[in-house]
């Protein structure tokens, strides 16, 4: 309800919606396949998105709610009294109902907090989208099954387009073209075209040609970029690079129109001055667009060098980025880049690079020379050289550098900084980013990475680890509260937890344990459980044992513990699962159970990706058996065996013939009358997209 009141208030102030009925209705359901759903006056959700309390709701939890009660609240206006003329135009609707969630997100919480949030959500869900099978434009040509266009390319990306727009608009023109959109509209059935049609008008920018493009050209551009200082000039020429790689469904791909939010800064954090030629006065930040597949921007009257520049701030495009920046450069730009979207940013690609050079370092010399996607980048960042650039000696292959190490340690060590930035900038890469640079991928050795990746940081910085344990568990309030700081200091709580654990499980599993059970609110339960699940020691079945009991007949929270049972990092976890699944707990017709239990194992790479197929056939098992129950959630599982073409054998075959046992199984299921043609109908589009057959 707290939710839902601000929400309201919140989109009545910025964009003058104001509710239109006397009454708002509120709907929980546990059996249901979409998050939710906004019809006129009467919104259903998932019981999961509008049922919490501090027992049985984490921090997570309670953002999710006050997101997606906003997101479906503005759907009022934008979907129902403005709604579409046909399917094709989802993202009309979609793309910009997440817009204003961001926008609402960031005005509870933070700016930095929200964008650095939403583009892991980008990356990690909406890229791998683009890079697989199941790639396609946010304005589709065609649509296989309804079901499947509610997808993560229709809504994030959708969403980005228009922020795409607000960045070149400005954020004062944007909301007066959205409110211009709704008045024009109102009680009307419209395409993207009309809302582009609405920027227009109030920015009197183009947004009909060039820039359509976003809508219509799937896959994402990589930019590379390079930046130099002429000192008899007093001048800064940055080259731009753009490539548009073929998709599944596009080979033919035109260079779009890129607007890059930038700054140049000097070695103190200070902006300097951005002047082209022939203008008369410098600005601190600008936005330059790249229209062409290469091109140069130089910027006159520069007293100095810049330290680094500062490219695509706010991560103000949909983009792949190479900096061109060095490792000195990137370690700069985290301590000091003024923008805390980049800050985060130069850490994530410092991390990358260490991934990278492990992963290398664990394959084949010729296939790493082979594979990697991003040599650029690679080139600039790297620090396997046989000394790095401060002169320090370089890291074994197969372990981090000392410089990283010190980094992190200093990240960990922040006491001034707001505790969510914090939590974030030690949050590693997404795997699949990982995944993005090399094909085709050696998952032992991914899987390698990981370990190498989490037990140096935890061994390493062990001392670091405590302190901080100590400080956030010392400063956050009780009884809990969902506040902001809080919620960060509590982020911060759950990562030194599990390096703790992960560094000395017999020192630390016992802390863990007792953390558990003097907690007096979910969020701190489950940072002792997910720090334990790897570790096959007394505190992790006494602590499931424990969850187990007290939330078994809770349907909703015991999704927590189906989650981490499947995310348990060790064999035999495949063998505990499928005694799970037969459970009376598990229920196939609650879609939250399913999803929260395959997902799960689908992130436990390890023993999803094992040498002996075993875990690919264990998902294939659970998309047949959910087909009879659930075709849309079906759907959603059978994703992570639809990327197969991306892996090095056996697992390519594997993956590929556990397709092809589900096709099967279909077909046959089809005729005998097993399976009803609606549910089976979004599974086959993905299969067949994956197969590459009609």
């Amino acid at each position: 309800m707290e939710a839902l009141k601000r929400s309201m208030k919140w989109d009545e102030d910025t964009f003058d919606c104001e509710y239109d009925l006397d009454d708002y209705g509120v709907v929980a359901v546990a059996k249901f396949s979409m998050g939710a759903m906004e019809n006129k006056g009467l919104n259903v959700f998932r019981d999961s998105l509008v049922l919490a309390s501090p027992d049985t709701a984490t921090d997570g939890d309670y953002q999710s709610i006050i997101d997606v009660i906003g997101h479906e609240y503005f759907h009022n206006y934008s979907g129902n009294r403005v709604t579409l003329a046909n399917w094709f135009h989802l993202s009309l609707k979609e793309g910009l109902t997440v817009n204003r969630e961001q926008l609402f997100t960031a005005f509870t919480t933070s700016d930095a907090t929200e964008r650095i949030g939403a583009v892991q959500v980008l990356r990690r869900g909406q890229f791998p989208e683009d890079d697989g099978p199941n790639s396609h434009p946010v304005l589709p040509s065609e649509i296989g099954a309804v079901d499947n266009i509610y997808s993560p390319t229709v809504y994030l990306k959708g969403s980005e387009v228009i922020r795409m727009m607000k960045t070149m608009m400005g954020e004062a023109s944007f909301i007066q073209g959205v409110k211009d959109y709704f008045r024009a509209y109102d009680g009307r059935a419209v395409t993207i075209n009309e809302f582009v049609a609405s920027m227009e008008k109030a920015s009197g920018l183009n947004f009909s040609d060039q820039f359509r493009l976003w809508y219509t050209q799937s896959g994402r551009p990589r930019i590379r970029a390079n930046g130099s200082y002429d000192a008899s000039t007093r001048s800064y020429t940055l080259e731009l690079e753009q490539i548009n790689e073929p998709t599944r469904d596009q080979k033919n791909k035109k260079a779009m129109l890129i607007p890059i939010q930038m700054a140049l800064l000097d070695s103190e954090g200070r902006s300097i001055a951005l002047k082209l030629h022939g203008e008369s006065e410098g600005v601190d930040e600008r936005v330059i667009l790249l229209e062409k597949e290469k091109q140069s921007f130089v910027f006159e009257g520069l007293d100095r060098a810049p330290a680094f520049h500062s490219l695509l701030r706010n991560f103000s495009a949909p983009v792949d980025l190479e900096p061109g920046l060095s490792e000195d450069q990137l370690h700069e730009q985290l301590l000091k880049d003024t923008d805390g979207f980049n800050r985060w940013d130069a850490g994530q690609k410092l991390a990358l690079a260490e991934m990278r050079r492990i992963y290398e370092a664990l394959t084949p010399t010729e296939n790493a020379s082979a594979h990697a996607k991003a040599n650029g980048q690679a080139n600039s960042t790297s620090n396997d050289s046989k000394e790095s650039s401060n002169g320090s000696a370089a890291a074994p292959p197969t372990e981090l550098s000392r410089r990283y190490l010190e980094t992190v340690g200093q990240m960990i060590s922040q006491r001034d900084s707001d505790p969510n930035l914090v939590a974030l900038a030690l949050s590693m890469p997404a795997i699949n980013e990982l995944e993005s640079l090399y094909r085709p991928v050696d998952p032992a050795a991914v899987a390698r990475v990981r370990k190498t990746i989490r037990s140096g940081l935890a061994r390493s910085l062990q001392g670091q680890w405590e302190e901080a344990f100590a400080y956030a568990t010392g400063h956050v309030k009780h009884p809990y509260r969902f506040d902001y700081q809080d919620t960060g200091l509590r982020r911060i709580v759950r990562l030194a937890l599990d390096y703790l654990v992960e560094s000395d499980p017999n020192k630390f599993a016992p802390m863990a344990r007792d953390f558990y059970f003097s907690a007096d609110n979910m969020t701190d339960r489950i940072a002792a459980m997910s720090a334990l699940v790897d570790h096959q020691c007394p505190e992790r079945s006494e602590i499931l044992q424990a969850f187990f009991d007290r939330f078994s007949n809770d349907a909703l929270t015991i999704q927590k513990y189906f989650m981490h049972r499947a995310i348990s990092g060790f064999d035999g976890v495949i063998a505990e699962l499928r005694s799970l699944i037969q459970s009376d707990q598990f229920n196939w017709e609650i879609p939250g159970h399913v999803q929260n239990l395959y997902r799960g194992f689908i992130a436990n790479y390890e023993q999803f990706h094992r040498a002996d197929g075993e875990g690919y056939a264990f998902l294939a098992d659970g998309v047949i058996h959910e087909v009879a129950i659930n075709g849309t959630t079906a759907s959603g599982l059978i994703i992570a065996l639809c990327r197969y073409q991306e892996y090095a054998e056996p697992h390519r075959s594997q993956m590929k013939g556990e397709l092809l046992r589900i096709q099967s199984t279909l077909e046959e299921g089809l005729t005998s009358g097993r399976f009803k043609k609606v549910d089976v109908a979004p599974v086959r589009d993905r299969l067949s997209k994956a197969l590459g057959e009609p």
